[in-house]
Formats: structure tokens, sequence, C-alpha cells
């Protein structure tokens, strides 16, 4: 290789002209050689160039990390344009504040990003746009500078405001020119991207694998997560070279010691991005021995391109708990100063100063902060700089450097560098908090997290749950505390320093306080539910007075806590935890232990009978000539390429499982339709040809979702459930499951579709995490209910006095030709900053999201329809409140009738509240079908249907990447005007859906202004819940997609 100095892009461009054909990228199944990775690169920096990227101007990179992100940052580079990281996970308003401060004219990214991207759309160019491939793919003939910027990467800063640090070509250069030869980098190694572009170790990945001829294997988000199905990666991909951070290769051994210690292909671990403890890696050592791998300790700083020392480690290092740095880099200087800059003796502890060619070039247009932090050299040449690191160290008597901490505060947690200072402007700028702290504890499990601390202002009663969920819309998610503590004051030493040590933990909270009006039992009660409830929302240390809906409680985790608290032996109920939301009000009304104990799983009658809502829908299917009436679709885009053998494994699987799967719907002789488990049922798997373009998706996917029922609905048998595999033409495919609603609920579905690709999975080898148990709670106890509400009574009493005095009103307005045979839809996004404050709304009234959305559909209804006194029918659910309830297959829903009176001297908080009322006193009643009600009534109970959903699930599919988290789901039914609130398991996003029904006569005009109207009501009483309903005009603005 050439001694003279040429930018790495340069240095690719080489590798690829002397060998296109090796593999630069291993993706998946799939791999890219350098030559084809180059001439992608050439494509795009063509593009771009002709965008307005070039010398001197920065380019934001928002992509995930791929194949697709190495060629946009190629790209970049080749245009002589530095890139700045824009990770797709972090919020908007700091991916724009990045942008902003940058200048950067230009985002290239992923399509899928555009209407996201922190710029303009004419300022965004798509990396994976077809008509790319018409781009010249020869080399661009432009060279950067040697100082010009090759990447500005965003670190935490202390004012609140995160810092652009600008480092240029020649600093990375040299890092490979000094690190090459003593870490045997050759073109034979093969690398791992693991870590975000926007943390600066990827730099150090990315080039030392493709400007070396070597080979990067992408790591999926997933599998940084699951260290055990990282190991099978490493192994499977005989990775050479591994880059991890502390924290990180824990887990990764711990991974290596359940399976044995197997034999790896690894022969050289880099550690970085946080202090290492090497006691750590005493049974590494045991295992492996010293030699191969070998083990390096780098300390580094993004302000000093990514690494400043270099320390190989050996087993006797695992003998000592202090984390040696090692030697500073050849063209690097490693100096151990005092408050006053003068060298510190050995022994003592000094503050770094790193001096030499590595020092980053400043911080991007803050020139005050930089001459702070790059401080002139008093031993250098005119010119020379040294950078305050503010770490700590010391020099023992054997001349060892070892890390001693921060200087300052700041903190490193799992790789990124955190300031919490930023974190405590950012708690300091809400309403309710007038001073806070933020520090780093250790958690039980002994990793380090963010605490935060608030002092409330005067008259305010901060919520812990609610300030993260306010913090995680600013702060990108490793900034957002674990926990948060409210605080009367903050403890203060006599230095007048914030006191650390005196801040309570918050994993050590007292123990209810004493009473005399409570005995030894109601206290262990009280302790029993604390336990119940911190288990149903998967939050630790829940209070006594913590309100369950202002923890993200909701009607799905109220049957979790449910059954919680009856495996440890208390009697509740779903109805009890919405009327009494806290654990001393259910403990004060009267919650009481079994007698027996442990209470056992609830057993309904097992009988072929069908529930009413399930018969009703298949009566409807009967009587509507439509395919798609009642079945759901639900479509995912996965990675790779299909195996259809594992997949009928894993639906195999799933038949084994879940009750619901194993049968069929049949109509019997007397005209009644039962549900038949006499012969197992299979679900058919088709495999359709390979779709071209996102257009041809869909209307491949309508075709076979029409083409599925109309060919196997017949009056003797439905069957409930088919998938279809749809490959793509770059070798993705998308998974489309079609199911029956009288099947499977939404969340059933959900449920469903998340354990088929865990077990998928396992089959294909990409997992090795067993699926969870199979639930046991029964499918079919909901129909011993039905019968109970018929014979009860009381619940019969209720209905007859809450439909005599309700009133539907007109019906909605009808267009010439309506919506019949073709369902008018409207879907519009709800605005961020609406979708929260709905959100904060909710807690601060102390009722569940669905209630604030079902108020709104309520004003809507009165508007669309003119009728002062709305009703609406709102999606309830009847899981079985016993153990494994939220996991069990099944249809539990019911629409239930809700009423208003929606008058202009009506307040948003007071229709909220008489909502929450309602849905309190229907629960105990919830048993009786619609179709009951219906027949009662003699009548329609309600033109407009709200249905929301939450289908969080989905987020916890084993090893699933963000792409595959967004399912999409269509379901079609007949009721006149449907409302479809969901919100969406990645990112927080919420969609509002207004669509008609299949028979009905409303037309895409109604359809269409009710979801305008949705949106306008939620934003008014997030805006005010205080104030009068808004008058019914037309809302403008809305963002609707027809």
């Amino acid at each position: 290789m050439s001694t003279s100095w040429r930018p790495l892009h340069r240095e690719f461009e080489l590798r690829a002209s002397e060998h296109p054909d090796r593999v630069a990228i291993t993706e998946g199944d799939g791999s890219v050689s350098y030559g084809e990775l180059n001439r992608r690169a050439n494509r795009l920096a063509h593009r771009l160039t002709r965008a307005g990227a070039g010398p001197g101007r920065l380019v934001g990179v928002l992509a995930d990390r791929g194949s697709g992100l190495i060629t946009a940052l190629l790209a970049v580079l080749k245009t002589s344009s530095g890139y700045v990281p824009l990770d797709p996970g972090q919020p908007a308003q700091r991916l724009r504040r990045v942008v902003g401060e940058c200048g950067a004219p230009l985002v290239v990214g992923e399509s899928r990003y555009r209407d996201t991207a922190p710029v303009d759309r004419t300022g965004f160019v798509s990396l994976d746009e077809h008509d790319l491939l018409q781009e010249d793919e020869h080399d661009p003939n432009t060279v950067p500078g040697p100082e010009d910027s090759m990447y500005v990467i965003h670190t935490s800063g202390s004012t609140g405001v995160p810092k652009g640090v600008d480092i240029p070509h020649s600093n990375v250069v040299r890092l490979f020119t000094h690190t090459r030869e003593r870490m045997g980098i050759t073109s034979s190694d093969v690398w791992t991207a693991f870590h975000s572009h926007a943390f600066d170790f990827s730099v150090w990945e990315m080039w030392g694998a493709l400007a070396h001829g070597g080979r990067l294997v992408i790591v999926p988000h997933e599998c940084t997560r699951d260290a055990e199905s990282f190991w099978e990666q490493l192994a499977r991909e005989r990775v050479t070279v591994l880059n991890q951070t502390p924290t990180a290769f824990a887990r990764l051994l711990d991974a290596a010691r359940r399976n044995g210690f197997p034999r790896t292909s690894l022969r050289l671990v880099v550690f970085g991005g946080e202090e290492l403890g090497p006691s750590m890696l005493k049974p590494w050592f045991e295992a492996y021995g010293d030699e191969r791998p070998r083990l390096v300790n780098m300390y580094g700083i993004t302000e000093a391109t990514v690494h400043v020392t270099l320390r190989p480690l050996d087993a006797r290092d695992a003998d000592s708990a202090e984390s040696p740095l090692g030697a500073p880099l050849e063209d690097l200087t490693l100096r151990l100063l005092d408050r006053e800059l003068r060298p510190v003796p050995p022994g003592e502890t000094g503050e770094l100063y790193v001096g030499g060619a590595g020092l980053a070039r400043g911080y991007v247009g803050r020139p005050a902060l930089t001459a702070e932090r790059f401080l002139p050299d008093p031993d250098g040449p005119p010119g020379a700089r040294v950078y305050r690191t503010g770490d700590l160290a010391c020099r023992r008597p054997d001349g060892e450097l070892v890390f001693r901490g921060r200087a300052d505060r700041q903190v490193q947690l799992r790789g990124f560098r955190v300031e919490p200072g930023e974190v405590e402007t950012a708690l300091r700028e809400l309403p309710e908090v007038s001073r806070a702290a933020v520090v780093a504890r250790e958690d039980p499990r002994g990793d380090l997290a963010l605490v935060g601390y608030v002092v409330p202002t005067d008259g305010t009663t901060p919520k812990p749950q609610e300030i993260r969920a306010r913090l995680a819309t600013r702060l990108p998610s490793h900034m957002v505390p674990t926990a948060v503590l409210a605080v009367d004051s903050l403890p203060m030493t006599a230095q007048h320093k914030l006191d650390v040590d005196a801040l309570p933990s918050p994993w050590s909270a007292p123990a209810p306080r004493p009473s005399t009006e409570r005995d030894t039992g109601d206290d262990s009660l009280t302790g029993t539910l604390v336990d119940a409830m911190s288990e149903a929302l998967d939050l630790p240390g829940v209070g006594t007075d913590d309100d369950f809906f202002a923890l993200g409680g909701d009607s799905v985790r109220a049957t979790r806590l449910v059954a919680a608290a009856r495996q440890r032996g208390v009697e509740l109920s779903v109805t009890a935890v919405y009327t009494h939301p806290t654990v001393r009000r259910l403990v004060a009304a009267g919650s009481r232990r079994s007698p027996q104990g442990e209470l056992p799983p609830e057993q309904g009658t097992r009988t072929s009978e069908l529930s009413g809502t399930q018969r009703g829908i298949l009566y409807e299917c009967e009587l509507v000539d439509d395919p798609t009436l009642y079945r759901v679709l639900a479509a995912v885009w996965l990675s790779g390429r299909a195996d259809i053998a594992a997949l009928k494994r894993a639906l195999a699987d799933l038949v084994a499982r879940h009750e619901a799967l194993r049968g069929f719907f049949e109509l019997d002789e007397s005209g009644v339709f039962r549900w038949s488990d006499s012969c197992r049922a299979h679900i058919p798997v088709s495999v359709s040809p390979v779709v071209g373009s996102e257009e041809d998706f869909r209307k491949r996917l309508v075709r076979e979702w029409e083409r599925a029922w109309a060919a196997c609905v017949t009056r003797q048998r439905v069957p409930p459930l088919h998938c279809h595999v749809l490959p793509r033409c770059d070798g993705d495919w998308y998974l489309a499951l079609v199911v029956h609603h009288a099947l499977l609920d939404g969340w059933s579905t959900a449920v469903f579709g998340t354990e088929l690709l865990h077990a998928y999975r396992l089959h294909i080898g990409e997992t090795t995490a067993p699926l969870p148990e199979a639930p046991t709670a029964d499918p079919r106890a909901h129909v011993e209910e039905e019968h109970r509400a018929r014979r009860d009574e009381g619940s019969r009493r209720f209905w007859e006095q809450r439909l005599a005095s309700l009133d539907p009103g007109p019906p909605l307005p009808a267009e010439e030709g309506g919506g019949v045979g073709v369902p008018a839809e409207t879907r519009t996004e709800l605005d961020p900053k609406v979708d929260a404050a709905v959100r904060e709304t909710a807690c601060r009234l102390s009722v569940p999201p669905k209630t604030v959305h079902l108020a709104a559909g309520l004003w809507t209804t009165a508007v669309l329809t003119g009728h002062p006194n709305p009703v609406v029918g709102t999606v309830t659910h009847q899981r079985p409140e016993t153990r494994d309830g939220d996991r069990v297959l099944g249809m539990f829903l019911n629409v239930l009738p809700v009423g208003a009176r929606v008058a202009e001297d009506t307040r948003w908080e007071e229709l909220v509240r008489g909502v929450f009322e309602q849905e309190v006193e229907l629960l105990p009643h919830r048993w009786t079908p619609l179709s009951e009600l219906v027949s009662r009534q003699g009548g329609e109970l309600f033109h407009v249907v709200l249905n929301y959903t939450d289908f969080r699930v989905l987020g916890g599919s084993e090893g699933a990447s963000p792409r595959e988290h967004d399912w999409v789901f269509v379901n079609r039914t007949n009721f006149p005007l449907c409302v479809e609130v969901q919100h969406g398991p990645i990112g927080d996003s919420t969609v509002v859906t207004a669509r008609s029904g299949v028979t009905s006569p409303v037309g895409a005009s109604t359809v269409d202004r009710a979801s305008r109207l949705m949106c306008r009501a939620l934003d008014a009483m997030s805006s005010d819940p205080r104030g009068r309903l808004v008058e019914p005009s037309e809302p403008d603005g809305s963002r609707a997609e027809g």
C-alpha cells in the first residue's frame, strides 16, 4: 500500500479496482462485492453532486445500519462533502437542531424517512430510488483536502445543546497509519458493523474493514440487543475483529459462558467507549487464554478521533479492578495535569490532556466552547493545541496510567457519552420542575442508569412517568432517566455542591408507612398488590398512591394486574381496577385474600358454542356479498429470503400452542354457527410472484386478500386463517396474514404475528430463545360469562334503563352512490405534539388514553349528525381475567353504546370524566353481546364506532428489527362509520383512520370530515382541557391521506 496520503474512500476505491468481486459487506443471507458497492456509491454520489453536495459542505445521513447506510457514507465522501450522522431512532427535534447547527442543506437517507427528515422535501435525496440505476457509475473526480471535514459527530453538551465535533480526513487516515501494523489489520479480516453511525466507534469498524480489503458484517439491530444471537452471528460469519463497549462485551461473555465457551474465530477484541473493569475478563482468559484472541483496551474520545491509547491486556490484568489506559498512539501526547495545568506527580490524580495530530478542528459553530476546550500547547510548536478531556487518571508507581473517572459529570452509558447537565436542562424546561439533578447510579442488576431528581414548582405534583414520556420526545432514548423521583429539596455538601450520596435511591423505596387502621394482614396485602401492579406495568417501585392509568395502564394491562393479583392469592376484578386505580384505594375498597391462597385460573364451560360477537360477525358475512368483510389483513416486510418450509413449521408450532387455531367455523343443520375442533386445522401458505414495487405489493396484497376468501368461504366450513408470502425484487419478502375477525381480535392477531416471527427465527437459526410458555387461559370462558349475563337480573335491568336513555339521533349524511361496495377511507397521522399532549391529558385526568379519544369521537359524532346527545359504539374487551389472559388467542371483543351531552357550556374535562364514568359503569355488564342489545332496542344503537388499539406486543418480537414492528393492519366492517385510533409500537406514532362500512351509504367527504374533526377535537382538548367545547366549524390544515 502506498505511504502517500490519500483519503480513505480513495483507499476503498483502490481495493474495489484491485478485487472487484471480493465480498465487501455481508448482510443477512446476502452480500455486496467491492465492485458493486463502489458502483452504488458512485451513482449516489453523482446524484448528490447535482443536488448541491461538494467540497466544504456537510450532508446529513439518515439511515438504519445496513449496506444502504455504508453506500450513503461512501457517496457523501466521494462528493468531497463531510457527513453528519442522523440516527432515525432519535427525536425529530434533536435531528432538526443538529442539521440546523451544521447548516447541512441536504440529507441523504432511506426513502421511508423522507417525510420525517429534518429538511424540506427538496433537500432530501433518497438512497434507494430505482432511478439511481441511470446515474454515472464512474468514480467522481473530486478529492478533498487533508483538513477538509470528513464527518461531524454530535456528543452530549453540558449547556443542554449537543456539540458537533468536526473531524478532518487526515485524522482518520493517521489513526490507521499508527494502528494497522500493531493490530495486524489485513484484507483477510472480518469486522462487524455493530454500532450506530452516530457513535464514532462506527468509523473504526467501517474503515478497518473497507480501507483494507476486509469484509464488514452488518449486525441487525435486534442482534445488538441479544447476546446469544450475536454470538451465533460471530461464529457463523467467522468474524476476526470485534469492537465492543465493556457493557456489551459483558453480555456477550455471559452468552459464551452459557454455551460452554465454544471455539471462536476471533483474533482481536478492541474495547472502547467507556471504562473497562478488567476483572470482568477473568472467565474469558480462563477459557481462551490471552494470546488468541488478543484483547486490547483503547481509551478514546470523539474530539481526538476515536482512539487515543492502546493497551494490550493479559490474564494478569484480570486480577485488578483498575482500568489501564496504556500509552498514546505514536502521533499523540497524553499529559496528566492539575487545576493549574501543572504536571501531577506519580500516585496523584490529575486531568488528562491530549495533544497531537488527532485533534478535531473544533466544535461546529461554537468558537467560544472550542477555545475553552482546545487550548494552546505551551510545550509545542506554534499553533499546536491540547484538548482538555475532563477525564481523570493516575500514574501508578509502576508507570501504568489508570482511569479515575470524570472531572466534570459526564458519564458513559452503553457506549454513549452523556452529559447529565443536558438532561437537567430538559427537566428544568418542564413547568412543574423548579430544580433538577441527574446522576448515574447502579440499578439492582449492577448496570449504570440515569436517575433524575426534581424539586416541584409551588402547587404542582410532578408525575414521574409523565415526565419520562415528555423527555422521550426531546432527548435520545439513552438520555432519558430510567427513574425520576420528586424530592422536597436537593441536598448540598458543606461546600454548597450537590451531595450525591444523600439523594435517595429509586430502587430502595421505603416500605408502606404503618397505620393503626390496618393490621399486619392489610400491610401484607398492600405489598402483594404493589408487586402485582409492578408486574402488570413492567415498572419497578410502584407506590401505594401511584395511579394505575397515570403509569400507562389500560384495559389489557388491567387484565394482567388481575391475573398477577390472583396468582398471589388476592381476589380482584377489572372493574375494581378502573374504580380504584391505586393500591391504597384497592385495599380500602375491600380487596382481600382468597381463603384458599392462590386462586386457580377460571375455567369456563368448554363448548362448541360461539360468543354473540362471533355469531353476529359470521351471520353478517353470510348476508353481505363481499369477500373482505370482517377479514383482517396484517402484513409486514421481512429481511432476507423467505424459507417456506421453516414458515410452515412455525405455523404448525402455533397451531399446537393455541386452541383457537385448531378448528373451523361450521354451520350446523339448524342454521347455527358453531366451533368444531373435530379435525386439526391446516393453515394454508401461498407464494405469489415477485413484487416489483410498493404499488405492485399493495395491489397484489388486495388480490390475495379477496382471492383467499372468495375461493374458500362456503356455508359448510369457514377457514379461519391464511398465510401469504410475497417475495420482493430486492430479495426481501412480505408476510401477509388474512384472519377471519370472528376467530381473532386485533390484539390476538398481533400476538399471533409476534409469536409466528419468533418461531420462524427459531427454525431458520436466527435465535435460540424459546417461545414463551403456551398460555393456559381458557379461550372460551367468555361464552359462559355471556350465559351468566343473560341470567343476571341486575344486568338485564341495567341495559333496560341504559337503552331507554340513549337516542342515536339522525343517520350520518349519505352521498349519492355512497361508499357501497368500495368503502371510503382516510388516514391521518396525529401530530406528535398533539399525541403527546393527549397522553399528558389522560395522565392528569387519571384515565386511559382511549377515554380521551372516545370523548373526541362523541364530539365528532355530534358535529356530523347535529345531534346534541350523540351515541358512539365503543369496542370493549372480554379477555379472561386469569394468568396468560393477555396472551391467549381468540375473539374477545364486544361493542357497547356510550352517550354524552355535547353543549356549548360543556368543558372538555367534564366530557372526558363523564365518558370514563360510563366506561366504569359498563364494565360489570360488558358480557351482554351487541346483537342482543340491538334485538332488545329494535333498531340501531349508534351510527359511529370508535376502536382504540395499542398493539405494543408487536414491539416485543424476539429479534425483531425496527422495520418488522411496522405491521400494516386492514379490517373492513359494516358499521356506517368506524373511526380507528391505532397507537404504534415503535416511535409512539398514532394514526386516526376513518372508514365507511362495506354497505354503508356514507361517502368519502363525510369520512374525510370525520377524520379532520377527530384531530381537531384532540388538539383542542389537549391544549386546554378546562376549555369549553370548540364551535362545530370545519377544521383546517389536517394532513389526511384519502
